[in-house]
C-alpha cells in the first residue's frame, strides 16, 4: 500500500525539483531517472550506474594542507609515514623544513602528483592509503 504513495511522492518531488533547475537531464548519469514533465511513471526503475571517479579521494576530507613552516602531529605523521615508504630518513622533529619538504616531493612525483613539496588533503590520502607508491 505504501509504495504507491512513496512512488507518488518521489515523483512529485522529481517534477518540482526538474522545474526549479535543482535536477538536471544530466543526472541520469548518476542513476536518476529523469520522466518528461507530465508523465509520472507507476514504478521509478534506477538506471545502472557508471564508474565515475570522484573529484576528491576519500579520508581526503580528514587532512588539511601542509606547506613549507609548517608543524606539528601532522608533519609528524607525515615523516613517520614517508619513512616508511623509504622516501625520508631525516629527524622525526614534527616541521616541514627542507629535508621532509624533498622527500614530499619524491612522494609526489612516484605517485602522479605535481610535484610541489605541499602536502594537499588528495596527497595525504594515497599517503595514507595501501595504494601509495613506495620508493625504489
Amino acid at each position: 500500500m505504501l509504495t504507491p504513495i512513496i512512488n507518488l511522492l518521489l515523483s512529485l518531488s522529481l517534477s518540482l525539483a526538474l522545474s526549479l533547475g535543482v535536477v538536471t537531464a544530466g543526472m541520469e548519469q548518476s542513476g536518476v531517472r529523469i520522466v518528461p514533465e507530465g508523465k509520472v511513471p507507476a514504478i521509478v526503475q534506477p538506471t545502472e550506474v557508471p564508474d565515475v571517479p570522484e573529484t576528491v579521494l576519500p579520508g581526503a576530507e580528514e587532512y588539511t594542507e601542509i606547506g613549507r613552516g609548517a608543524s606539528g602531529v601532522a608533519v609528524s605523521n607525515l615523516q613517520v609515514r614517508l619513512t616508511e615508504l623509504g622516501y625520508y630518513n631525516g629527524k622525526e622533529n614534527g616541521k616541514m623544513d627542507s629535508a621532509t619538504q624533498l622527500a614530499f616531493k619524491k612522494f609526489e612525483r612516484a605517485n602522479g602528483f605535481d610535484a610541489n613539496g605541499v602536502a594537499s588533503p588528495e596527497e595525504q590520502a594515497v599517503l595514507y592509503s595501501e595504494q601509495a607508491v613506495a620508493a625504489e
